[in-house]
């Protein structure tokens, strides 16, 4: 944290450790683990009864297994560990990363994702203000000119053209520019083994996958591809 930032906040971007830098800012604000506050202000309020930093022993039947692309180009198992996690996330993890590490369902997932649709709404509670909604899902980067501004960074990092990032999610404004069909102002992000995460305010859409495979490759692009090149209204 002591480290000089590389840029002004809000003027350009480099993947980076920032989620795990929030988690410790989170952590010394509330003077909680990232786990307990996440469990208190969102897992417990949504009834995200299936998500958390580990798999208690009663719940490891259902962990699903991860996989990678084998020499002869046929599914096996990965059983290594990544990202200071765990590969069977068994017991209390000793790092609880703002950027990863969190096993959950889709289900809850789901849950997480309308009260964001919903502008902060869950099953007729406010969890968050809908102006909070609203900022956290419409982040911008901003420059002059796309070949000298800041947000240029961002849109050569893997194909992102057409969109920007703010708050963690990344956030599509100019649809046409995109190499992958979307809707403007959805905002989404993806994880290591594949799963992807899709809202769509206007169409009032979230578009969900979860898959557990390294180096997942280009199913999420394709299946957004089919989703989207359908009439949602």
């Amino acid at each position: 944290g002591a480290i000089p930032l590389l840029y002004q906040p809000g003027t350009s971007w480099k993947y980076g450790i920032s989620a795990d830098i929030m988690g410790a800012v989170i952590e010394t604000v509330t003077n909680q683990t990232l786990g307990a506050f996440m469990r208190s202000e969102i897992f417990e309020p949504l009834g995200m009864t299936d998500t958390g930093f580990y798999v208690p022993e009663e719940k490891q039947h259902r962990l699903a297994m991860a996989y990678e692309t084998g020499t002869d180009g046929k599914l096996k198992e990965y059983t290594g560990n990544f990202l200071g996690i765990n590969n069977r996330m068994k017991g209390n993890a000793g790092f609880e990363s703002g950027g990863a590490g969190l096993a959950s369902t889709i289900d809850d997932y789901e849950r997480f994702a309308r009260t964001l649709l919903q502008k902060g709404s869950f099953e007729e509670r406010q969890i968050l203000r809908p102006g909070t909604v609203e900022y956290l899902t419409g982040g911008r980067l901003f420059g002059d000119t796309l070949s000298e501004s800041p947000q240029g960074s961002f849109e050569r990092w893997f194909g992102q053209r057409g969109f920007s990032y703010g708050n963690f999610m990344r956030v599509l404004w100019n649809p046409g520019q995109a190499s992958v069909l979307g809707r403007q102002m959805e905002y989404c992000w993806d994880g290591w083994l594949g799963c992807s995460f899709v809202n769509c305010p206007r169409e009032r859409l979230t578009f969900l996958v979860m898959q557990q495979k390294k180096d997942a490759g280009m199913l999420v692009t394709r299946l957004k591809n089919v989703l989207f090149s359908h009439d949602l209204s």
